[in-house]
């Protein structure tokens, strides 16, 4: 082991798990970055889609042709995934990902998150609006491509 004083061995797992606190993959400089981006540019992309959404209500569902309708789908997967990316940078890391174990004075990293309901959630709302969004974009790419070539007026 490379760094002993970065492990703590833990009985119900009978293995040795990395603390929350250890810098054995990221800083805390790179941690502290990485909320800071998380917690002023999530925040505009809402905005942005927000205006997108509003700018789709505005105008009347006649008027919309498949590859709009996708855009729209598109837009609503990336605000549910951004929901979930706010939900995780309004809380600290440590309140996710972190929990004791047993009597443990030092935080660790959970490897079951359906013990911690705040890492639950940020997975599920991640997880499920990644995937969807994912599957949209691959939807608008497919339509855009149709309409170029003709297959689709």
């Amino acid at each position: 082991m490379a760094r002993p004083s970065e492990f703590t061995y833990v009985e119900r797992l009978k293995r040795c798990v990395p603390r929350c606190d250890s810098e054995l993959l990221f800083s805390d400089d790179l941690k502290s970055a990485i909320d800071f981006v998380l917690v002023v540019c999530v925040p505009f992309t809402v905005f942005l889609l927000l205006l997108a959404l509003s700018h789709y209500a505005l105008i009347p569902s006649a008027q919309f042709f498949y590859p709009e309708r996708a855009l729209l789908f598109l837009a609503l997967c990336f605000l549910g995934l951004d929901v979930g990316f706010l939900f995780r940078g309004f809380l600290l890391r440590e309140d996710i990902v972190c929990g004791r174990e047993g009597g443990d004075s030092f935080l660790l990293p959970q490897e079951e998150g359906h013990r911690n309901i705040a890492c639950f959630f940020t997975f599920l709302l991640t997880h499920f609006f990644a995937g969807a969004s994912t599957a949209w974009f691959c939807a608008l790419t497919g339509a855009w491509l149709c309409s170029q070539v003709g297959i689709v007026g």
